[in-house]
């Protein structure tokens, strides 16, 4: 068993990480919220959404920081308000990460469906996670699985092995085995492009550029990597309960806890959401001063291209 000393350290990890992705997808989401155009392509409505689920995520995750872990533990109604919120948002962070890979590779592969409204694209990359979220929650919850999780935090309680691998982890195996198909495809697209400032064309839509794919593919590839040890470490757990690994869990964790960090670095930080907060921190400096310079504006806000355009 894990000694009191790592379990501080562990919950010591989930408190901090947690609340500097919270913030972090706070930024993400007020920035993606407060610009209209970057709400306009299917790619920026998965990157809000996305957001959100991961700012609820990590503040359920946050719950024993708040109200202490026993608290939350002892505690009927918080302790399945901690378990649904983490299962849901859990759940669905994870299936819209199955959505973000499958429109990367669409895209890439030119199989994308220019007729296909923002609407109908909105039921097919994010209604159909909801669903999925919804029933991996409800399915649990009815069946009385949701409790102490290792000392943690409550989701599906120690022991209820069947609950955990049938209606999360199984569903988290096959995105990882499928999305690691989509993703190394569209690495090789990537590959097989030289030139930095070639755009790839998409009908109907703006130009993003190639080396913008980059920070998505990281992205990608970091959440494979949390998928596959969080899958191992929860095996490892079942097969020997007594003997737990202080460093598998110290990287599941921390992973865990750093999803709303790994989205403000791979998606917030793109030279396009740059050059929006630029012209909007130009445009009120100038009101503030009485008047409005077109040209220092221009100056201050300089665009950086037709190829920064990069929510797909």
């Amino acid at each position: 068993m894990l000694s009191s000393g790592q379990m501080k350290v562990l919950r010591t990890v989930i408190t901090v990480l947690s609340s500097v992705s919270l913030f972090s997808a706070s930024l993400v989401i007020l920035t993606y919220a407060l610009f209209k155009s970057r709400r306009q392509q299917i790619g920026g409505l998965l990157t809000l959404t996305f957001s959100v689920s991961a700012f609820f995520l990590h503040l359920v995750l946050l719950m024993g920081a708040f109200f202490g872990y026993d608290r939350v533990f002892e505690t009927e109604s918080l302790c399945l308000l901690q378990a649904g919120g983490i299962q849901f948002f859990g759940s669905f962070t994870m299936l819209l990460w199955g959505s973000i890979t499958l429109n990367l590779f669409l895209i890439t592969q030119n199989l994308w469906n220019a007729q296909r409204t923002l609407a109908a694209n909105f039921v097919l990359f994010i209604g159909i996670p909801l669903l999925g979220a919804v029933l991996m929650t409800l399915l649990p919850g009815a069946g009385g699985a949701f409790g102490d999780h290792d000392g943690f935090y409550c989701w599906m309680a120690t022991g209820e092995t069947a609950w955990m691998f049938g209606s999360f982890y199984a569903v988290m195996a096959t995105l990882v085995c499928v999305g690691s198909a989509l993703w190394l495809q569209v690495l090789r697209f990537v590959l097989h492009v030289k030139s930095e400032s070639v755009c790839l064309v998409r009908p109907s839509d703006r130009k993003p550029a190639v080396g913008s794919y980059w920070r998505k593919i990281t992205f990608l590839f970091a959440m494979i990597v949390l998928f596959v040890v969080m899958f191992a470490n929860e095996v490892l757990l079942t097969l020997h309960p007594r003997q737990p690994i202080y460093g598998l869990w110290m990287v599941h964790l921390s992973g865990l806890s750093l999803i709303g960090f790994w989205v403000l670095i791979s998606c917030g930080c793109s030279s396009s959401n740059i050059m929006l907060w630029r012209r909007l921190l130009c445009s009120v400096r100038e009101k503030r001063r009485g008047y409005s310079d077109v040209s220092s504006t221009d100056d201050c806000a300089k665009s950086h291209g037709s190829c920064a355009y990069d929510d797909y």
